[in-house]
């Protein structure tokens, strides 16, 4: 997918994950700044996977496309709930989307190194800049 599409859907997980957890009380905004910074958050965090594999690993290979990288955020939301519910959110919205590629991708790397996708063999995936892509994205913008 490209960078608009995985920063578009990142903002509705990330919006959607802020919506179910405001009730709880889990998410302490006490300003339109923190929620700023937080939406910032998600945007990087979204799109930064692709770079840091071209820069630690030299090709996107996947390496950080691993459901393993969730537990760097996870570890975040100790010291700070909301910049780590940022970071996972955007992750986790970068991870789904690739799902949907039609060479999918190992999800359980490095434990298990099995491609894996989240569509059947008949549709066959989307394909990066296809209409299928420009569907997510316009729903996702629309939403």
């Amino acid at each position: 997918m490209r960078k608009k599409t995985h920063i578009v859907a990142g903002l509705i997980i990330g919006l959607l994950i802020f919506i179910v957890l405001r009730p709880f009380n889990l998410i302490f905004i006490n300003h339109f700044f923190e929620f700023i910074k937080f939406i910032i958050l998600v945007i990087i965090s979204s799109i930064i996977l692709d770079p840091l594999e071209y820069g630690f690993f030299k090709g996107h290979h996947r390496q950080l496309h691993s459901i393993f990288i969730l537990i760097i955020p996870l570890m975040v939301m100790y010291f700070n709930f909301l910049i780590g519910l940022a970071i996972f959110s955007g992750f986790l919205s970068h991870i789904i989307l690739d799902l949907l590629n039609p060479s999918g991708y190992p999800l359980f790397s490095p434990i298990k190194k099995d491609y894996y996708k989240l569509y059947n063999k008949i549709n066959g995936g989307i394909k990066l800049g296809s209409d299928g892509e420009y569907a997510i994205f316009s729903l996702s913008y629309l939403f």
